[in-house]
């Protein structure tokens, strides 16, 4: 599998000051700010959540299963395999693209 990191420059936005009061921000497809495409239909995401980054899988099964940026990749994959979708997608394509995104994010200092 080749590893492409596509950045969403509609979400890639200026660090904001974190709010008193954290509200789920208005969801959509798009509400990414990096990803690694898995198949056709199919991304591992990384989006802004409560103050912090959070991967997942952009279509999910079950709404709003995804861990921190900072959790061992490992972990998140466990934590989120079950929303794959494709069985084509295997445990070390996840792991390598959680990686990649976890270096990209801390050395780009994603927003």
């Amino acid at each position: 599998m080749s590893i492409v990191i596509e950045i969403n420059s509609n979400e890639v936005k200026e660090h904001q000051p974190i709010p008193n009061v954290l509200i789920t921000p208005n969801i959509s497809p798009e509400f990414w700010i990096c990803r690694v495409k898995l198949t056709e239909k199919q991304a591992l995401v990384v989006f802004p959540k409560f103050g912090m980054l959070a991967i997942g899988f952009k279509h999910e099964e079950d709404w709003n299963t995804n861990l921190p940026l900072s959790c061992d990749a490992d972990r998140i994959y466990q934590h989120i395999r079950h929303n794959r979708g494709d069985e084509g997608i295997t445990e070390a394509m996840c792991i390598e693209a959680i990686k990649v995104l976890q270096d990209f994010c801390i050395k780009k200092e994603a927003p």
